[in-house]
């Protein structure tokens, strides 16, 4: 999960102060909120985690979420029950548009 952070850390350092943008980069409209997401499975401690991270439209981040499965080693299933944690979560935390991305390409949508 460290790793995750850090990616989205350096991306959007990288787009801030040299402008070098990729896809997970580019900031939502009006209201929008952008979530990031993604997956991990460790079978020596047999669980899987997940983070998700929300940022504005001024790339600011505006809230964030991480847990774990005990047990679930499949990535494809840990990808699934993260997703569905992470749209319970945009619900509670009333994000009603949002721009969410993955890259579990099989699992997700690119938007909700």
């Amino acid at each position: 999960m460290c790793c995750y952070a850090w990616s989205v850390w350096l991306h959007r350092n990288l787009f801030f102060w040299k402008g070098v943008a990729n896809s997970h980069q580019v900031r939502p409209e009006g209201n929008t909120v952008k979530c990031n997401k993604d997956a991990a499975v460790s079978i020596p401690l047999n669980m899987s985690s997940f983070a998700a991270i929300g940022r504005n439209n001024a790339g600011t981040f505006v809230r964030g979420l991480s847990g774990t499965f005990h047990g679930i080693l499949n990535p494809f299933l840990a990808e699934l029950l993260h997703i569905r944690e992470v749209l319970l979560w945009m619900k509670d935390e009333l994000f009603y548009d949002v721009n969410s991305e993955s890259d579990c390409k099989h699992a997700s949508p690119k938007s909700y």
